[in-house]
């Protein structure tokens, strides 16, 4: 075999492997809802919305970030939202065709109802923190553009040494 043809089946041979090597791997989306971000951040521009159960193609990590592909569109998820499997139904024992079951339930309250009450929270309080138990994105992105600089993190320090 020539030197030439050497290197060429050579080439093959491992851009085959390469692709084997970095072939999309399928996660799924584990939350009830999931935006598709244009960047690695979560003020970034939306460009879809996800549903639980979605099968998304990893493409690459980046920090705490996931890139994926799926319908097409290329985009950004966090790492929390994913997992390698579909997420799992719920099963219940209970017959829901049961009209009394309402009725005949015991009564008692939530833990975050009963969390709050033990901090002190009122119930307006509560249901600001822990509307619906989604997560508020709007804090989130407010604590993402925090930023302090050299001079204030001096006058910190020095604050807590003077303290000592």
């Amino acid at each position: 075999m020539t030197p030439s043809r050497l290197l060429v089946l050579l080439l093959i041979l491992s851009s085959a492997w390469t692709n084997s090597l970095f072939a999309a791997e399928t996660y799924y989306v584990q939350s009830q809802k999931a935006d598709l971000l244009a960047k690695p951040k979560f003020s970034a521009e939306k460009l879809q919305k996800l549903v639980q159960g979605t099968a998304v193609q990893l493409l690459q990590i980046n920090g705490n970030w996931m890139q994926v592909s799926v319908d097409q569109k290329v985009g950004w998820l966090s790492k929390l939202l994913l997992k390698k499997h579909p997420p799992l139904t719920r099963v219940s024992v209970l017959d829901r065709s049961d009209t009394e079951l309402k009725d005949s339930v015991r009564r008692r309250s939530s833990s975050i109802v009963t969390a709050g009450a033990a901090r002190g929270l009122t119930s307006e309080e509560r249901s600001r923190i822990h509307q619906d138990n989604t997560a508020n994105y709007f804090a989130l992105k407010k604590l993402e553009q925090f930023t302090i600089s050299q001079s204030e993190l001096r006058q910190f320090a020095l604050t807590l040494e003077n303290a000592q």
